[in-house]
């Protein structure tokens, strides 16, 4: 994605995924339930020489 300069973006319906994304830099954007289950939205943006995490 980083390469592409694309904004990453997923869905998960497991909340120890939130924790697993975040530390790749991605972040919650909205919750909802789909089909009456819980969902985390999340996404990253492209990381550059000055926003780059390990």
């Amino acid at each position: 994605m980083d390469t592409d300069r694309s904004v990453a973006y997923l869905e998960t319906d497991k909340p120890q995924n939130v924790e697993f994304y975040k530390r790749f830099g991605f972040r919650v954007i909205a919750e909802d339930k789909v089909i009456d289950v819980p969902n985390w939205f999340m996404k990253r943006e492209v990381k550059t020489e000055v926003n780059a995490q390990p």
